[in-house]
């Protein structure tokens, strides 16, 4: 995409990552590409070898080229005048060589490093002044401290990366110029204080990658105006409050577009209702993960207000609820029957846990910082108990089975817990729960007294229990139903709070 190979037809303004796909399923198929794999940052990545690689690489010549500068190495390199793609790895203290700015013909620039790399920033300026051809240029990890005025002359880039450049504050106007660019990768800018009011100007622009920007407060008005982005991984809810050059969720309304992961910072203390009812998440169908934060002041009807407007879209994958300061959830929580993944996390407020066994594709479940719950009963399971003392007729609507497929289950800092209660001795043996549990981790939930049949009758579950000293369990008990042997006092934990997924949705960082 970013070399102009595939570009948008009038009749689908989607299919640009379809082409792309097809075409990379076609090089699959036809064994060009020999192996591919999924990095630790989720990219998919190729490997082009063994006949058809060096056919391919005798008739590109030395149009691809790609070299390791070793630590401490410091001598310029005359690179081909033909060259249009080149890689660069760059070990530790090394220098740019001075030739790469006097390659003219230049298509893709690459620099892959890390923050040890460049003893000194690069000089961009002197970087940008002749690779005015470039479609693609990645400086992840460069020390960049700013970019020159410059970068206006590539008139042509489609995709820059300037992630985890911890220096950098701020972008040059001259960077929404760039009316060809697609893709803008700032994650990990950690100091970067606020975008270029004029970015609405960038009307092509697919990919805004804002994660783990630490410094940035509020999105410009003019990211409503950028209809055609399909990633957005950050959003701000309450900016606008205090700065009427910020967006607010409202403006989130006609991005129906974006897929993936967003996180929604700032819910709560002044977030608009209305603004959130605006936002229409539920018609962002592509939408995989969702992290709501919430601020930590404010009216807790508020929080529910905002919460239940904000509902989900059906195909919602992984949902992430922090800080949240109402008594309860809202019901669309458990009618989103493709969740695999949930986390929920200081919901200071909230003495019962949803119905969450009702999610018959939940997979991962992890519970943190709750401190009102004092019990985790026959609720918890979404199962409608049959009152047969009263004569009540068994209910066709009522489910025999509870988290169907749920694997991993995390419960960690419920301070005042006591109990959890399962449906009764004959009730806990009639009904399906959890019969996938495979990790069960419980740790400083220093109160839980007990925990129900369904569990006690588990085998060789991964995860433990880890300071919960008042668990009536004997070593027995903990010894069959964890693999190896473990008390309320030490743990073999695996993990769990982590939820990880294959399925493109980010990490839950927490």
């Amino acid at each position: 995409m970013a070399q102009g190979f595939i570009s948008s037809s009038d009749q689908d303004e989607d299919d640009m990552e379809k082409q792309a796909w097809r075409c990379i399923k076609e090089l699959l198929d036809r064994y060009i590409f020999k192996e591919s794999k999924i990095d630790d940052n989720g990219n998919f990545k190729f490997r082009l070898e063994g006949r058809m690689g060096d056919f391919l690489k005798s008739h590109v010549g030395g149009e691809y080229q790609s070299r390791f500068l070793g630590y401490y190495e410091k001598e310029p390199t005359e690179e081909g005048l033909i060259t249009r793609h080149y890689t660069l790895n760059v070990g530790v203290q090394a220098s740019l060589p001075e030739s790469i700015p006097r390659a003219e013909k230049l298509h893709t620039l690459m620099i892959l490093s890390d923050q040890y790399s460049f003893p000194d920033p690069i000089n961009t300026a002197n970087l940008l002044r002749r690779t005015k051809r470039l479609r693609a240029l990645h400086l992840s990890s460069c020390s960049i401290k700013e970019l020159p005025p410059n970068i206006a002359q590539l008139l042509h880039l489609r995709y820059l990366d300037l992630s985890f450049n911890h220096d950098l504050k701020k972008l040059p106007k001259a960077i929404c110029s760039l009316l060809h660019l697609q893709t803008l990768n700032l994650n990990g800018c950690d100091s970067l204080q606020k975008l270029p009011k004029d970015i609405g100007k960038l009307v092509n622009l697919l990919y805004l990658e804002i994660l783990w920007t630490t410094s940035l407060s509020y999105l410009p008005k003019g990211i409503a105006t950028l209809t055609m982005l399909r990633r957005l991984n950050r959003f701000f809810g309450n900016s606008s409050a205090n700065n009427s050059k910020a967006c607010n969720l409202g403006d989130l309304e006609n991005l129906n577009k974006i897929r993936g992961h967003i996180t929604i910072d700032g819910l709560g203390a002044e977030a608009d209702v209305s603004g959130a009812k605006k936002a229409s998440l539920k018609n962002k169908k592509d939408l995989l993960g969702l992290e709501l934060w919430f601020s930590f002041v404010g009216p807790e009807q508020k929080d529910e207000a905002v919460l239940e407007a904000l509902e989900a879209p059906p195909g919602l994958q992984g949902l992430g609820i922090f800080y949240y300061q109402g008594e309860s959830f809202p019901n669309w929580m458990t009618a989103l029957q493709n969740l695999t993944h949930v986390m929920l996390a200081d919901c200071s407020n909230c003495s019962d846990l949803p119905p969450l066994g009702k999610l018959l594709a939940l997979q991962s479940l992890t519970i943190k910082n709750m401190s009102k719950v004092n019990m985790v009963g026959s609720g918890f399971l979404g199962i409608q108990l049959n009152n047969a003392a009263a004569g009540a007729e068994s209910s066709s609507s009522s489910s025999s089975e509870a988290f169907p497929k749920l694997q991993e289950l995390c419960f960690e800092k419920l301070n005042n817990w006591e109990n959890w209660i399962g449906i009764g001795d004959d009730g806990d043996c009639a009904k399906v729960i959890m019969p996938s549990l495979s990790s069960l981790s419980i740790i400083n939930c220093s109160k839980l007294k007990t925990i129900p049949n369904y569990i006690k009758l588990k085998t060789n579950l991964s995860g433990g229990i880890e300071r919960c000293p008042s668990l009536d369990l004997s070593q027995d008990q903990l010894s069959r139903i964890f693999q190896g042997t473990t008390t309320t006092d030490k743990v073999v934990h695996n993990g769990s709070d982590k939820i990880l997924t294959s399925l493109g949705i980010h990490l839950f960082y927490y």
